[in-house]
C-alpha cells in the first residue's frame, strides 16, 4: 500500500485504476464537486490515494487537505475557530441567563487564554461546503489498514506544511463512517461534535399528506404559516443555475453576517459561481412584486433518491424561511415521488419541528505536541456539550438522556417473599433464582461490567414510538397503545431479530421484524404492500447508530469508576451494530472491553459469555458486579457465572425483586462503598 499526492482532483483518476470508484458514494465527493471547491478555502490542496502499487495500480482511499494557516481567511474549518471561535460563544450566549451561562462563558476563556489562536495553524481534510467527511473509501479488503496508511500519509504532510493540528472534520454518525470513526480514536484524535445534518425522509405524496403526519396541533401551525405565505401571491419557481441571479446576493450576504460568518458581496458571488459548476443544481425561488422573499439552492440526485441543499438565503416576510426551505421543498421531493432531503446544519429546532432527524457530525484533532494535544483535548468538551444541549432541546428532550430503547422480552423469574441463599446450581440455562452466591463479596469490586441497551443507552425515539410516527407519515395511523402491544406479542412469541454479520443483513431482519409487528397491529389492514415500505423506514433508523443517546446518569458514574480505579467493560447480547453505537454515543471513552453474543456466538443468560469478559479482564468473579436492566439474562446470567447482579430498574417495574436493584446509575458509586471515606 502507497500513499500519494496530487495537486489537482483531475489527476487522481488517471493515476490508479478504480480511482473512479471512490468518487461515486455521493456528489460530495465527486470531482465535480471538489474541483469547484479547489481554491476557495485555502490557496493550495493536496488529495492523498492509497492505493495499492502492484500492476494492478488500484485505488482504496482518498483524503482532500487545506492547510489552514492561523492567519486564513476562510475560518471555518481552522481548528480554533471549530473549538473556541464564533460558533461555541454562540452557543454558551444562547443559554439561558444563570449559573450556566457564565460556567461556559468562563470554560471559554479560560481555553482561550490556553490555546492562543497562533499555534493552532492546521491541516484540515474535508469536503468543503458539505456536511461529509473528506475521505473517500472504496471496497478494500482491509477498510483499517488502508485508512492508517491515508491519515499517516496526512500527518506526514501536515509536518512538512508547518501544521502542528490535523483535523479530520465531519464524520458522519452512519455505518460507511464507522471505519474512519475507529481508526482515528485508535490513533488517539481527540473527537468533538461540531452539529449535524439535518434529514428529511419525503415519503408523502403532497405537502398536505406531510401535515396531516403531524399531531393536531402542529398541523395547525404548519397549515397557518403555509396559509399565510400563500396569501401574500408569492411567485414560486424551480429553475436550474440561471435562478442564481444578482438580486440574491444580498440576501445571502444578510445571512451569512448573520451568523457571524465573514463575507462580502464578492465572496458570495464566487460561491454561487462555484455552486453552478457543479452537475445537477436547482434554485427554487419565491418573489413578489419583481422582489425575492427568499431561495434555496440545492442539488438533485435523482439516481441516489436525495436532494442536498448548498445555499439559501430569506427575508422576514410571511414565513419566506418555512415555506422555501420546508414546504416548497418537501411538495417539489414529493412530486419527484420522494427523495431524502439532506438539509446540513444549524436552526435544528425549526429543522426537527418540520420533521427532521439529526444525524451527528464529529470532527477529529490531532497533534504530535503533548501539551498541545492536551489542551486540543480539554478544548472539545466545551464545544460538544453546547452543541448536544441544543440539539437535545431541539429534539425534544431537556437532557442527553432520550426515550428508552425497548428492551427484549423476557422471561421474569417470580421473587420470594424471604429469599435465602442458596448454593448455586445447573439447572436448564444455569440460572439460579434469589440472591448472589455464596462468597460474593457486595462490595469494593475489582471490576464492574454492564449490559448496555436499556442500562447504558436507549434509542430514540422508541421502537413503538418510532412505528407509529412512520406508520402516521405513510397515512396509515395507529395508536402508540397497539404498536407497544404488537411489539411486545411479536417479540415474546416469535422472537426478536438475531445478530446480523452485516448491516444489509441487519436491516432485512429488522424490516421483516417490523413488517410482522404492522400487521401484529392492523397497520395497513396487515397489507404486506403497504407496509413493507413503512418496515424499512423504520429499520434504517433502528440500525442508524445517531438514534442511540446515553442515559444521562451514565457519563458521570463512569468517570467515577474510573477515578477510583475500578475497570470497566460491557457483555451484551448485541451485533457489531453496537461498536458503531459504543462510537456515536461515546463509550468508548470508558470502555476497552466490550463482549457480544454475536462475536462470541453465546448469549446472555449463558455463565459462558460472563466468563469471556472475566478472562479478557483478569478478574475474579466474585470481586466482579454486573449491572444490567433484565432480571431473566442479566440478573440470571451473571448469578450463574458467580458475579454479584445489581438490576437497574428505571421504571420501577421489579420493586419486589429480591436481589440488590437500583433505580438510577447515580446510586451504584454509594452501593459500591465509593462514596465512602476513602473511596
Amino acid at each position: 500500500m502507497t500513499v500519494r499526492r496530487f495537486t489537482a482532483i483531475d489527476e487522481v483518476a488517471a493515476a490508479m485504476r478504480g480511482a473512479r470508484a471512490l468518487f461515486e458514494g455521493s456528489l460530495e465527493g465527486s470531482p465535480d464537486w471538489l474541483r469547484a471547491e479547489e481554491g476557495r478555502v485555502s490557496p493550495s490542496h493536496h488529495y492523498l490515494l492509497a492505493g495499492d502499487p502492484g500492476p494492478a495500480r488500484t485505488a482504496a482511499a482518498l483524503a482532500a487537505c487545506y492547510p489552514l494557516p492561523h492567519t486564513a481567511r476562510h475560518r471555518a474549518y481552522a481548528s480554533w475557530e471549530v473549538l473556541l471561535g464564533t460558533p461555541t460563544e454562540t452557543l454558551a450566549r444562547q443559554l439561558t441567563a444563570g449559573p450556566a451561562r457564565e460556567a461556559a462563558l468562563r470554560r471559554l476563556a479560560a481555553l482561550r487564554a490556553r490555546l492562543p489562536v497562533a499555534a493552532t495553524d492546521t491541516l484540515a481534510v474535508v469536503t468543503p461546503g458539505s456536511v461529509r467527511s473528506g475521505v473517500l473509501t472504496g471496497s478494500a479488503d482491509d477498510a483499517d489498514g488502508t485508512l492508517h496508511e491515508l491519515v499517516a500519509g496526512v500527518e506526514a504532510l501536515a509536518a512538512e506544511c508547518g501544521a502542528p493540528v490535523v483535523e479530520f472534520c465531519h464524520v458522519r454518525a452512519e455505518t460507511a463512517d464507522e471505519p474512519l470513526h475507529r481508526v482515528l480514536r485508535e490513533r488517539g484524535y481527540a473527537a468533538v461534535t461540531t452539529g449535524a445534518d439535518a434529514v428529511l425522509d419525503v415519503t408523502w405524496p403532497d405537502v398536505d399528506a406531510y401535515f396531516a403526519s403531524f399531531p393536531g396541533h402542529r398541523r395547525r401551525r404548519l397549515r397557518k404559516e403555509r396559509e399565510r405565505f400563500l396569501a401574500t401571491a408569492p411567485e414560486v419557481r424551480v429553475q436550474g443555475p440561471e435562478g442564481l441571479t444578482a438580486d440574491l446576493v444580498a440576501l445571502q450576504l444578510a445571512r451569512y453576517r448573520a451568523y457571524g460568518h465573514d463575507a462580502d458581496a464578492r465572496a458570495v458571488r464566487d460561491r454561487f459561481a462555484r455552486a453552478a459548476q457543479i452537475p445537477g443544481l436547482k434554485v427554487l425561488r419565491a418573489d413578489r412584486d419583481g422582489r425575492p422573499l427568499g431561495f434555496i439552492a440545492f442539488y438533485e440526485d435523482r439516481a441516489r433518491r436525495r436532494i442536498t441543499t448548498r445555499l439559501g438565503a430569506f427575508t422576514r416576510e410571511a414565513g419566506a424561511y418555512f415555506n422555501v426551505a420546508y414546504y416548497e421543498l418537501v411538495a417539489h421531493a414529493a412530486r419527484l415521488g420522494g427523495m431524502r432531503i439532506h438539509y446540513g446544519d444549524s436552526t435544528y429546532a425549526a429543522k426537527t419541528g418540520r420533521g427532521c432527524e439529526l444525524v451527528r457530525l464529529t470532527t477529529y484533532l490531532r497533534s504530535a505536541d503533548p501539551a498541545l494535544h492536551r489542551t486540543l483535548h480539554d478544548a472539545v468538551r466545551l464545544r460538544t456539550d453546547l452543541e448536544e444541549d441544543e440539539m437535545c432541546a431541539a429534539e425534544g428532550r431537556t437532557t442527553r438522556q432520550g426515550p428508552q430503547r425497548r428492551p427484549q422480552p423476557q422471561p421474569q423469574l417470580q421473587p420470594q417473599p424471604k429469599p435465602q441463599p442458596r448454593t448455586r446450581t445447573r439447572q436448564g440455562s444455569g440460572i439460579q433464582e434469589g440472591p448472589e452466591p455464596a462468597g460474593t463479596d457486595r462490595r469494593r469490586p475489582e471490576v464492574v461490567l454492564f449490559d448496555a441497551a436499556g442500562t447504558l443507552f436507549s434509542m430514540h425515539p422508541s421502537l413503538p414510538e418510532l412505528i407509529a410516527r412512520r406508520a402516521a407519515n405513510a397515512g396509515t395511523p395507529c395508536s402508540i397503545e397497539a404498536v407497544e402491544q404488537a411489539v411486545d406479542t411479536v417479540g415474546s412469541t416469535l422472537g426478536w431479530p438475531d445478530d446480523q454479520p452485516t448491516h444489509a443483513e441487519r436491516l432485512q431482519a429488522w424490516t421483516e421484524f417490523t413488517t410482522l409487528i404492522l400487521k401484529q397491529a392492523g397497520v395497513a389492514d396487515g397489507s404486506a404492500v403497504l407496509a413493507t415500505p413503512i418496515a424499512r423506514s423504520v429499520a434504517r433508523a433502528v440500525v442508524e447508530p445517531a438514534n442511540y443517546r446515553l442515559f444521562l446518569d451514565v457519563p458521570a458514574v463512569l468517570d467515577r469508576l474510573a477515578a477510583a480505579g475500578i475497570p470497566v467493560g460491557i457483555v451484551s447480547n448485541f451485533d457489531d451494530l453496537l461498536f458503531e453505537i459504543h462510537h456515536h454515543t461515546g463509550l468508548h471513552r470508558w470502555f476497552r472491553v466490550v463482549v457480544t453474543s454475536y462475536r462470541t456466538g453465546i448469549s446472555k443468560p449463558d455463565p459462558r459469555i460472563f466468563h469471556r469478559a472475566l478472562r479478557t479482564m483478569g478478574a475474579d468473579p466474585s470481586r466482579t458486579c454486573y449491572v444490567g436492566d433484565s432480571v431473566y439474562s442479566d440478573m440470571g446470567g451473571a448469578r450463574a457465572a458467580g458475579l454479584q447482579g445489581i438490576l437497574i430498574d428505571r421504571a420501577g417495574a421489579h420493586a419486589g425483586y429480591p436481589g440488590s436493584r437500583i433505580s438510577t446509575l447515580r446510586q451504584l458509586p454509594g452501593f459500591l462503598g465509593l462514596d465512602s471515606a476513602g473511596g
